[in-house]
């Protein structure tokens, strides 16, 4: 086949047809022995993502697919160049890619020759902060890497865009300017940079004959690329003199379409015409809308091909193959006037449907929660629709990744067919999520890298037990998971809070020195010889022993402390500069250390891993390969890698038969059936990239070619218009989901729906009846997710619930059980402290509470109110014993187990709690405590066993022998202790038949029952209201009664102030507030009637207020 010497260019509006053309010239090439049957062919795509999908297009079309290469532009013109030029003039591994650069310009900026230099001040004054002679700190290091690196970047974006200016700077002395000085020195160690060889490259195809010619590919191909750079198409029209180059790329519109302008430039234009008082009649022409706003970046490609001497090859195709625009859908409409360069602003009429949908939610989860149910509505209506046919772009996936995995199924959780007509649960659509960062998606990436920051880290508790969680670390120490509570226990009662060490602790602060208290060496020792001393906790040697840790649970002590000395090894070795193959042995060894071994590694495991080793292998292949001459410090060892594994992965999890999410990606047009974008709001989509302060590009007029984020985003979003077959899927975040505040949907879409109003007729306001926005309600259960006239929710456990609310009967009422277990007085108490939490304990199988141990990160400076009810608990205790050293024994516990804060304060508060036992003391004994004693009671109320010890002083069998409940608790009275005092009173007078007094002994006032007026009346009620609250959820607290009753009964509005006042729950509220309780704000989310329930308290509590009078301590 003979060589056209021209660029082939086949341009196409369906990247389908582009894949059949391409199919159809690797035959023709085959068959016509342009290439042998055993040659590669040479398919250069922009991505992997591209690759994959190219590739099965091929293999559909074929049968298979195979010998073929798909090297990306770059590559290939390097490889290219190793060719012809050879491996002298050509290395291996190119010193001028943005890896080499780093490190070179970083040797570069430590040198003398810089740092001497006064045309480098600015430079050197940003990462410096002690003059030139003086060390410099590792701080000052990392600066100059993290320069090093934003340079690395500006000159990677000069060699594509700005060679002119790279030509020129290579001569010395061309400029004053700093970069362009770097830029000579770097030219000096080594002239092999890109734009040198493309132009060396390019000489030598001009010049090519003989057998070197036999050394190009026979076809080079490149496929679905809408941008490249000026220098790098010239390198490929060169090789179109000596082989065939077909280019294949997506053309959106078969018009010539190089001369429309955007709305803005011909707003401009007109602007511009004005202010020169020149004639406003100027000849514009926008085309289509949608296609001048959006396809500036692809336009500009267009122009450099025509440039270039090519041959075109269309294979354009209209959007469907029907008789009228009236059988197309709107969005292949839209298609059809992007294709045709047409605007129906022009000529509009009524088309709207469903081909286009635009969603609109409070935030990301219910985004992705609306999208759901709309594709199952899609796999409803569509039995032919699979779930590989789907894309969901949004503009940074890791925002979206955790809700991603709560929606759908990300596990692979539902095995064989995703759907099964019989199941009574909503299906998980299945999913894989591409373009995730390995820092982000693995947590054994992110583990390590916590690692590396050992040197700087206090060694809090939380840190270590977070650390021992991840699985690949549990298997490796031989840690079960359940034993992290054991653990935990452990630590909390050792209150190990933070630093290795007395010394780690000093050095931490800034100090000279420091004690070892609530350090890990501290507690661990504690922990360590209890085990040795015995069963007890005790002093020794001025040490509080811990007595938890028992028999073959030391072996696991062991292992946490062997942990805490591999740490404790790290922090101090990783602080030692090295050279890149010292750290490449360091830290790879640190893997293997502390991961799991590759033969219990789980696959997502074995990937993190490879990630590692990778950047690892990597970072110091590149400071071999350079000649770095300076060693690393840690500093930039760990931003080096931190760099590395924050970026996203492209050849992860990208078209594997379930539905795809990724980022928004340029060149990544690869056509779907359906395609959703989400998160387009004003201010992310578009996306901005703030340019550098030292960028001269960004300091000088735009040059056809240039590439922005932000053109970059606009073309990506015309490529979605075209590429998606049946359905668009567009939805943004209108509201806040915190203050319902409005948020404006992004430019481009606003941009897609003026279009379609005004040339189409569709109607995006929202409070009218035929408003094409589809407005998501705040929340998954909201009833208007159920309206037929709507797109319908599909989640069956929140359309049950809203089926209950329509019966007839009342729905929160809930069967007690028949074997009801007999009462304690703790469980009568516990009862009215918060009926509406047994109502969800006892009879739906509910607790909300979050039980898991909290251990606290900072050592204490104060004591809380629990350490010093315990303290008094113990005091108390201690008293009543009547022996000699046990107070004494009880403040060296307190001033040695860590519960206290280490300073005076701790002795002040274990005296004031010494002295409120005795004060307490002296109140028991004028009471005559000593012969209270535990009587068994066991009685029946109402069908409900009551079953309890009583602390009475008295004979229940004398009938003459007056009843006396004594009960204490050393802290001041609170309405439990008021219910407590009450009950047992009740239950008593109820069980013996005998009128009982009563006393619950406080700090600084007692509780009183003189009278009990029905008393088997007032027990009958509560044992009726307990019954009550276990069919139905009741909020009669205890608390919030007594807290009315305080109230004049006459004054109804002021109760009814006091009522709305706590259930108003606000962002300012406590966790131990009354409306904060989660029992009362998951069956309440409103606050209950205060109408409905007011006299029902006065019914059931009166009775306690009026008979329990509060007495204060009579004065020494």
């Amino acid at each position: 086949m003979a060589v056209a010497k021209q660029l082939m260019v086949y341009p196409a509006n369906r990247l389908e047809d582009l894949a059949v053309l391409l199919n159809h010239v690797l035959t023709l090439g085959q068959s016509g022995g342009a290439s042998g049957v055993l040659d590669s062919a040479q398919v250069i795509v922009e991505n992997t993502g591209m690759q994959h999908w190219l590739n099965t297009q091929l293999a559909k079309q074929n049968g298979i697919a195979m010998n073929i290469d798909y090297p990306l532009p770059g590559k290939f013109v390097w490889q290219l160049a190793r060719q012809l030029l050879g491996d002298a003039q050509v290395p291996q591994q190119p010193p001028y890619q943005r890896e080499a650069l780093v490190w070179r310009i970083d040797d570069l900026l430590a040198s003398d020759v810089i740092l001497t230099n006064s045309a480098f001040s600015q430079a050197n004054c940003y990462w410096q902060s002690a003059p030139l002679d003086q060390t410099k700190t590792p701080a000052d290091l990392l600066k100059r890497f993290q320069l090093a690196s934003a340079l690395a970047d500006l000159f990677e974006q000069y060699i594509l865009y700005r060679p002119d200016w790279l030509n020129q700077w290579q001569i010395e002395d061309s400029s004053e300017h700093w970069q362009a000085q770097l830029w000579a020195m770097l030219c000096q160690q080594d002239g092999r940079h890109p734009i040198d060889i493309q132009r060396r490259l390019i000489h030598a195809l001009s010049q090519l004959t003989g057998p070197k010619h036999q050394q190009l590919p026979k076809q080079i191909f490149l496929f679905a690329l809408n941008t490249m750079a000026p220098a790098t198409l010239e390198v490929f029209s060169a090789l179109a003199q000596h082989t065939q180059v077909h280019i294949f790329h997506l053309n959106p519109c078969a018009e010539y379409w190089g001369h429309i302008q955007s709305e803005k430039a011909i707003a401009a234009t007109h602007l511009k015409h004005w202010l020169a008082q020149q004639d406003d009649n100027v000849l514009v022409d926008g085309g289509n809308p949608l296609l001048a706003n959006l396809g500036s970046q692809g336009k500009e490609f267009f122009r450099l091909l025509q440039q270039q001497d090519s041959y075109n090859i269309d294979a354009f195709e209209d959007a469907a193959p029907v008789s009228s625009s009236a059988d197309l859908s709107t969005l292949q409409q839209l298609q059809q006037d992007i294709l045709h360069l047409e605007d129906a602003r022009e000529h509009s009429y009524k088309k709207v449907d469903d081909s286009l949908v635009f969603a609109n939610g409070s935030s990301a989860l219910r985004e992705l929660q609306g999208l759901h149910d709309w594709l199952l509505g899609k796999f409803q209506q569509d039995p032919a629709l699979k779930p590989s046919d789907i894309l969901v772009m949004c503009p940074q996936v890791e925002d979206y990744a955790a809700y991603v995995g709560a929606v759908f199924d990300t596990q692979g959780r539902q095995f064989g067919s995703w759907y099964d007509a019989n199941k009574t649960e909503t299906p998980q659509l299945p999913c894989s999520i591409a373009d995730r960062k390995p820092q982000d998606s693995e947590p054994l990436v992110a583990a390590y890298l916590q690692l590396l920051q050992l040197p700087d880290s206090r060694f809090q508790v939380s840190f270590i037990l977070d650390f021992l969680r991840l699985p690949a670390i549990q298997r490796k120490f031989g840690i079960d998971p359940a034993e992290l509570e054991i653990i935990a226990v452990w630590l909390a009662n050792a209150c190990v809070h933070w630093g290795l060490d007395e010394r780690h602790k000093a050095s931490t602060l800034g100090q000279d020195e420091s004690t070892s208290t609530y350090s890990w060496s501290w507690g661990l020792k504690r922990l360590l010889l209890g085990f040795a001393q015995g069963d007890e906790s005790k002093k020794y040697q001025n040490d509080w022993l811990l007595a938890d840790v028992e028999g073959s649970q030391a072996v696991l002590l062991g292992r946490l402390m062997q942990v805490l000395e591999q740490l404790q090894g790290h922090a101090k070795n990783l602080n030692t500069p090295r050279s890149g193959l010292a750290w490449r042995g360091y830290l790879t060894g640190m893997i293997d250390e502390f991961f799991a071994d590759d033969q219990t590694l789980q696959r997502n495991e074995e990937q993190a891993k490879e990630w590692l080793t990778t950047a690892i292998g990597n970072m110091a292949m590149w400071v071999e390969q350079v000649d770095y001459s300076q060693t690393i410090t840690l500093e930039v060892v760990r931003y080096s890698l931190t760099q590395k594994l924050s970026v996203a992965s492209s050849s992860q999890a990208f078209i594997t038969g379930k539905i795809t999410f990724c980022s928004m990606v340029p060149m990544r047009s690869i056509p779907f059936k359906v395609v959703a974008m989400l998160g387009l709001n004003d201010g992310q989509y578009p996306r901005q990239s703030k340019p550098l302060d030292f960028d001269l590009m960004a300091q000088e007029e735009r040059r056809v070619g240039d590439r922005s984020r932000r053109g970059d985003d606009r073309y990506l979003f015309l490529e979605a218009l075209i590429s998606a077959r049946s359905c668009l899927y567009f939805s943004y975040q209108g509201v806040d989901s915190k203050n319902n505040s409005p948020r404006q949907p992004s430019l481009v879409l606003s941009e897609l729906m003026d279009y379609l109003t005004r040339g189409y007729g569709w109607n995006f306001n929202p409070t009218q009846a035929d408003s094409k926005l589809r407005q998501l309600p705040l929340h998954s259960f909201s009833k208007d997710n159920f309206n037929p006239l709507s797109t319908p929710s599909f989640e069956t456990s929140w359309l049950r619930l809203l089926q209950a609310e329509n019966l007839d009967e009342d729905h929160s009422v809930v069967g007690p059980s028949d074997h009801l277990k007999a009462l304690t007085v703790s469980g009568l108490v516990r009862f009215l402290e918060n009926p509406g939490r047994t109502f969800a304990n006892e009879s739906l199988g509910l607790y909300l509470h979050d039980y898991d141990l909290e251990l606290d990160d900072d050592e204490p400076f104060d004591s809380s109110k629990l350490v010093e009810y315990k303290l008094r608990q113990h005091m108390l205790a201690a008293v009543l014993s009547h022996e000699p050293e046990a107070c004494k024994a009880v403040r060296e516990e307190y001033q040695l187990n860590g519960q206290l804060p280490e300073n005076h304060l701790a002795t002040r508060i274990i005296d004031a709690s010494q002295e409120q036992a005795e004060a307490l003391l002296d109140e028991l004994q004028a009471l005559a405590y000593e012969q209270a004693q535990n009587h068994w009671v066991s009685t029946r109320v109402m069908g409900v066993t009551i079953e309890d010890k009583l602390p009475l002083i008295g004979d229940p069998t004398d009938e003459n022998s007056p009843l006396k409940v004594i009960l204490s608790r050393p802290s001041k009275a609170k309405p439990k202790d008021r219910l407590t005092l009450w009950l047992t009173s009740l239950i008593a007078q109820v069980a013996f038949e005998q009128k009982v007094t009563g006393v619950s002994v406080h700090l600084e006032k007692n509780l009183e029952v003189h009278e009990l007026d029905d008393a088997s009346g007032q027990l009958q009620k509560i044992i009726a209201l307990y019954l009550m609250g276990l069919t139905q959820a009741l909020p009669l607290d205890a608390e919030l009664g007594q807290e009315l009753l305080k109230v004049d009964s006459q004054d109804t509005d002021k109760r009814r102030s006091k009522w709305q006042k706590k259930w108003y729950h606000h962002k300012y509220s406590q966790n131990f507030d009354f409306s904060s309780d989660p029992y009362r704000r998951w069956l309440w989310p409103q606050t209950p009637s205060f109408e409905d329930w007011h006299e029902q308290f006065s019914d059931v509590y009166q009775p306690m207020v009026d008979s329990i009078k509060e007495v204060k301590h009579a004065q020494p």
